[in-house]
């Protein structure tokens, strides 16, 4: 039946698209056959699960547009120094995506505040609702932004490494057989439905040789694709930053194919 469909549709298990199908939206004609033919069942209350594809499109940014993330409840900083801190993200404390309650943790902020009483030995969190995580970064020097001073803190190497070389991503890694494989790239498929779908700093900068060894034509530069923060360290307030990243889709465990930075 599953063939059938495919063929009916003229669909395959890998389908080339225009950039801008990708990112605003590529309809699964599929689905909406699907939808129709199981229709009957809610007669039955038998109810199919979410594909998590509104108006049954795959894109990268559909589901983005004019929609709002959260719901989000953060402190106040009254009373401690917490400020903008997330309490909750979803009306959940914690995530229910990883194995670890300490992946599971919402640790940070939005970023558009690094919170209060900012000291150059701090890690600042940031969490990010896309991947289902907290990143963090590190303070490495002095910076400016339109004149004012500022302090600029990176994005470690450390960030996606594997658990060899960082054991606190032991539960963000999914092939943990063969931890080299999750060493400079994150997996983002258990908060995105499933989807083999992936994240690495551009073009594979920080990741293992066994990583690397699958995609030809990376030429990783840290002045181009270092990522970073500048804040102003009184108002804790993020002048300015860049965040580059490549997105990859994961065809197996050794074999991937690499999006559009």
């Amino acid at each position: 039946a599953v063939n059938v469909l495919f063929m009916t549709h003229g669909e395959g298990l890998l389908r080339q698209v225009t950039a801008a199908q990708l990112i605003e939206g590529y309809p699964f004609r599929i689905l909406d056959t699907i939808d129709v033919v199981t229709k009957p069942l809610a007669w039955f209350g038998i109810k199919l699960p979410d594909t998590g594809m509104p108006q049954n499109k795959f894109g990268l940014l559909h589901v983005k547009n004019f929609t709002k993330g959260g719901p989000y409840e953060v402190y106040t900083g009254q009373g401690g120094t917490k400020f903008l801190k997330f309490v909750t993200y979803k009306d959940k404390r914690t995530l229910d995506f990883y194995k670890d309650p300490k992946c599971n943790l919402l640790n940070g902020t939005d970023g558009t505040s690094m919170g209060s009483f900012l000291t150059k030995d701090d890690v600042l969190y940031v969490f990010n609702g896309d991947a289902c995580r907290s990143i963090y970064a590190r303070y490495k020097g002095p910076s400016s932004v339109k004149g004012i001073p500022a302090w600029r803190f990176v994005l470690p190497a450390d960030l996606f490494a594997s658990p060899k070389k960082n054991p606190a991503n032991r539960c963000f890694c999914t092939t943990p057989k063969d931890p080299d494989m999750c060493d400079g790239i994150f997996d983002v498929g258990p908060c995105q439905s499933g989807a083999p779908l992936a994240y690495s700093f551009p073009h594979l900068m920080h990741a293992g040789p066994k990583v690397r060894a699958n995609v030809e034509g990376m030429r990783p530069d840290p002045d181009k694709h270092e990522t970073f923060f500048d804040v102003e360290p009184v108002s804790c307030l993020s002048g300015s930053g860049r965040m580059p990243s490549t997105l990859a889709l994961t065809l197996g465990p050794a074999c991937m194919r690499w999006g559009k930075e």
